[in-house]
């Protein structure tokens, strides 16, 4: 039901009721693991974002803490971000690399760019282009615009790959088609 209200679907659309009927299915427990971390994980972009309830960064996180430790890699993706950010818990770029790496390894492929992106800087790691890419990779393999560019810029440039303008035109052009507008500037830029 809680769904129904989310999207509008045969009602209308109706944030609180949303929340309301999600909130009731996870305080009735009548729901198999996959299932109570997947409304646990609804509660939290409830929270995280403020829809139907008051916007509450450390409400979110007690909800996608309970989908995460659940396996819910979704949860644990955005558990990832809320330690970067420093929304709903102490800022920790250790606990945001644990959190983006559960989810990476559950090919995610969000938390897989998240985690390239983590070695490219070394944020709360080593810094480690190969890693990187490696991570990039995955991530641009499952379609991911963002990490497409990145691992174009990858093969531009020579970091944790041999320099190949081949491949980071293939890269950019996969992350253009998308639509991604840095992919087209730096195909042009190529002169493609």
């Amino acid at each position: 039901m809680g769904k129904r209200y989310y999207c509008g679907d045969g009602v209308e659309q109706d944030y609180e009721q949303s929340f309301y009927w999600c909130r009731q299915l996870v305080d009735n427990h009548n729901l198999n693991s996959i299932e109570l971390a997947r409304e646990q994980l609804f509660l939290g972009f409830y929270y995280f974002d403020g829809e139907g309830v008051e916007q509450d960064y450390t409400e979110a996180v007690k909800w996608y803490r309970k989908a995460a430790e659940q396996g819910n890699e979704i949860a644990q993706n955005n558990l990832g971000l809320c330690y970067e950010l420093g929304r709903g818990v102490t800022k920790s770029t250790t606990e945001a690399v644990k959190w983006y790496r559960k989810a990476a390894e559950q090919g995610h492929a969000i938390a897989q760019f998240n985690l390239g992106r983590c070695y490219v800087s070394g944020y709360g790691v080593t810094q480690d282009d190969a890693e990187a890419v490696k991570w990039y990779r995955k991530a641009a393999e499952q379609g991911e615009a963002v990490a497409q560019y990145n691992l174009g810029v990858c093969y531009e440039n020579g970091r944790g790959v041999t320099k190949s303008i081949t491949e980071a035109v293939k890269w950019y052009r996969k992350a253009a088609e998308k639509g991604h507008e840095n992919a087209k500037t730096s195909l042009r830029r190529l002169g493609y």
